[in-house]
C-alpha cells in the first residue's frame, strides 16, 4: 500500500526558512526538491519559486502540487541558470548528495549580490539518522559538505539547530518507507534491527521518529556585475 507518512509535521523547516529569508517578494531556487514535500509549502512564500532534482520520477511526483512553481530535471553542480539569477537559494537537505564543493561555486555564481545561499542539512545522532544508518552511512559526504560550506566564498550569517518529527502510521509503514527509499528488497533481519534501535517505541501507533537539522545562512557580499572589473575566477 501507499506510504503515508508525514514528513515535518509542524513545518518548522519552512517556518526556519521563511524567519531567515523572508522571501515573499523574492525568487528561490530549491535544489533537491525531491517529490515536493517543501516546495509545495515554499510556493506559497515566495514571489517565484524554481525547484530542481535529478530524479525525472521525483519531478514527476512533484509537479501536479505546485502548479506555480518552475521545475527542472538539475543537478547543483551545473546550475542551467544565468548569474545572479536569484535572490536565494535553498539547498534542502541535498547538499551532501553532491559534489558540495561545486554545487556550492555554482550557488555563488547564480545568487545575486547581497543575496543568502540557505543551507538545510541533517544532523548527526537523530533518531532518523539511527535509524536510516542501518542502510545507508552518510557521514562523510555531510562532514565534506560541512567543510564546503566553511571553504565556500560566502559570508556566514548564522547558524540554527532544530528538530522536527516524522509521523508514520506504524513501524510496518517505516519498514515500507526504508526499503523503498534505499531501493533495497525486503529483508526481516535488517528491519528487525530498525525495530531494535527503535526499542519500545517501535510498537507505537502512530509512531513519531525524530530529526535533528541544521541550518546554514550564507550572504554573498560579493558587487553586482556593474561594479565587478573582472568575473570571479572558478576554483
Amino acid at each position: 500500500s501507499q506510504v503515508t507518512m508525514k514528513i515535518d509535521i509542524e513545518a518548522a523547516a519552512l517556518s526556519k526558512f521563511v524567519q531567515i529569508a523572508a522571501p515573499s517578494d523574492k525568487s528561490v531556487l530549491e535544489i533537491g526538491c525531491g517529490t515536493g514535500r517543501l516546495t509545495f509549502l515554499l510556493a506559497e512564500k515566495t514571489k517565484r519559486l524554481t525547484a530542481i532534482d535529478l530524479a525525472p520520477d521525483l519531478l514527476f511526483e512533484a509537479r501536479p502540487r505546485s502548479a506555480n512553481t518552475g521545475f527542472l530535471a538539475a543537478s547543483g553542480e551545473h546550475l542551467p541558470f544565468q548569474a545572479e539569477a536569484f535572490d536565494c537559494l535553498l539547498f534542502s537537505q541535498s547538499l551532501h548528495h553532491q559534489n558540495s564543493v561545486k554545487a556550492l561555486d555554482e550557488a555563488t555564481r547564480a545568487v545575486k549580490p547581497g543575496g543568502r545561499v540557505v543551507v538545510l542539512e541533517p544532523v548527526f545522532g537523530s533518531e532518523l539518522e539511527e535509524v536510516c544508518g542501518h542502510f545507508q552511512n552518510e557521514s562523510e559526504s555531510r562532514l565534506k559538505a560541512l567543510y564546503a560550506v566553511l571553504d565556500a566564498n560566502l559570508q556566514i550569517e548564522g547558524i540554527d539547530f532544530f528538530s522536527t518529527i516524522w509521523r508514520f502510521e506504524s513501524r510496518f509503514e517505516l519498514h515500507r518507507w526504508l526499503f523503498d527509499y534505499y531501493q533495497s528488497p525486503y529483508d526481516p533481519a535488517l528491519a528487525g534491527r530498525v525495530d531494535a534501535t527503535l526499542g519500545e517505541k517501535s510498537e507505537q501507533t502512530p509512531l513519531d521518529i525524530g530529526e535533528k537539522l541544521l541550518l546554514i545562512s550564507l550572504l554573498n557580499q560579493r558587487a553586482g556585475k556593474a561594479n565587478r572589473p573582472v568575473e570571479r575566477i572558478p576554483k
